[in-house]
């Protein structure tokens, strides 16, 4: 018995070990390990169900709170566990109740009591209650400061409400967040003045594009300047002065200063003037622009982005929720899908619908394609910045909780000129979205 306690309390270490460097697949398996020597052992089993919500397992970890549900008075690692759980599946109303009975409990740690804080503070986020979120975050950083993503939600707040000073200033806390090098930043903009500087990606791609329109600004300080870009995003970008490299060409280059790219609104101070400026962009790609009018109206589609998101269950939605635009005339109207991977729950439903499949192109060479597109509809992902940098055309799909960067309110994009944004009314009902959008495309036929 002694043995099988020693194996599973190593396997338990292991777990821990894996699951806090954010390797959750092999974390679960040695939980599961664990729980083979030494079986139905609480703590074990609380830290497998954290592993399934982090996989997305939401109905095996739903599984594991059943079967502990005894422990829901006497344990704080089981109700929060509850509480994570109500908050990945969006039953966020729920999740508040759980943590106000964490909250409740005596002698919580500062670490504990700002992590419910900022927990709670999320959950409220996620219902549009943005003045409860604010002030629960700020009191989680009041009691420990160094709760990254409680003061990087604070900026989150901040700046769909639009106040953008505190946004930025808020926004670089991302950098401990996600434990990126920030050992050669600038203090502030003009310690690059006549300095060998590298902007470095980060994110997804869609954020690369958006924060493109800042770097012909760092001109004005230094004329050696080189931004790293991610392969997909090659040839993309073009602009005298900049030098866009790939990932091989940094290692042979000493800068003096290193920053990501977000960071640049805050490095430069923008409050105001965030409209998109095409000049960034490569001109080949603009070369490739037909003087002609399309016979048939063009409409390039993406529903769905990035699965690993945490919350892209809000933000994408199943191709068959276009059914009502793929009833219009074939003959008036033909559709290209944009996005690269298909999911295999919309597999059948593509198959079935005359689409053109132009996914697999990379941005440069996608660009060139879909400059001559009458329409882009897109949710919320790295292909809705692509079609409305370029000037397209396009209707944003938007969640009921939208992405900071598409603020709380209207139709008009602070960020394109071109991007008409179509939100959800309730949550995570695209019905009436699509609707209004098919209004709008019968409009151009």
């Amino acid at each position: 018995m002694n043995n099988n306690f020693n194996i599973a309390k190593n396997f338990f270490e292991q777990g821990e070990k894996l699951f806090s460097d954010k390797k959750y697949i092999e974390a679960e398996k040695n939980f599961n390990l664990s729980l083979r020597y030494l079986p139905n052992r609480s703590s074990t089993m609380i830290n497998l169900g954290l592993c399934k919500i982090k996989l997305k397992k939401f109905d095996e970890c739903l599984e594991i709170i059943n079967s502990l549900k005894s422990l829901e008075k006497e344990s704080f690692d089981f109700q929060n566990l509850k509480s994570l759980y109500y908050g990945e599946t969006h039953q966020f109303e729920k999740a508040i109740k759980e943590i106000d009975i964490c909250l409740k409990r005596k002698n919580l740690s500062s670490f504990d009591l700002a992590n419910l804080l900022n927990y709670q503070g999320i959950a409220y986020s996620k219902i549009k209650e943005y003045s409860k979120s604010l002030k629960l975050q700020m009191k989680a950083v009041k009691i420990n400061k160094n709760n990254y993503d409680a003061q990087c939600n604070i900026g989150f707040n901040s700046l769909v409400l639009g106040n953008f000073k505190k946004g930025w200033e808020q926004y670089e806390y991302r950098l401990q967040r996600n434990k990126l090098d920030i050992s050669k930043y600038p203090q502030d903009i003009s310690s690059i003045k006549n300095q060998c500087i590298l902007v470095k990606s980060e994110q997804g791609f869609g954020d690369v594009i958006m924060f493109s329109r800042f770097l012909p600004e760092l001109l004005n300080y230094t004329s050696n300047v080189d931004i790293h870009i991610q392969k997909p995003l090659e040839k993309l970008f073009s602009f005298k002065g900049l030098n866009f490299i790939n990932f091989n060409q940094i290692k042979i280059k000493d800068y003096d200063y290193e920053f990501y790219i977000g960071s640049l609104p805050y490095l430069l101070k923008k409050e105001g003037n965030l409209v998109f400026d095409k000049n960034i962009l490569n001109s080949e790609i603009f070369k490739m622009k037909s003087k002609s009018k399309n016979k048939i109206l063009q409409v390039g589609i993406a529903w769905s982005g990035n699965k690993n998101f945490r919350y892209d269950s809000m933000r994408s939605l199943r191709l068959c929720y276009f059914e009502k635009l793929f009833k219009l005339d074939n003959n008036l109207v033909e559709f290209y899908c944009l996005q690269k991977d298909i999911r295999n729950s919309d597999k059948d439903y593509f198959n079935q619908k005359k689409i053109n499949y132009i996914g697999n192109l990379n941005f440069f060479d996608l660009s060139k394609k879909i400059i001559n597109f009458d329409l882009i509809i897109s949710s919320d992902t790295s292909l809705l910045h692509l079609a409305a940098s370029l000037g397209c055309k396009t209707f944003g799909l938007i969640p009921y909780v939208p992405d900071w960067r598409w603020m709380l309110e209207g139709e008009k994009c602070i960020w394109y000129d071109s991007l008409k944004l179509f939100r959800q009314k309730y949550r995570e009902n695209w019905t009436s979205v699509i609707k209004r959008v098919s209004f709008e495309v019968e409009k151009l036929i």
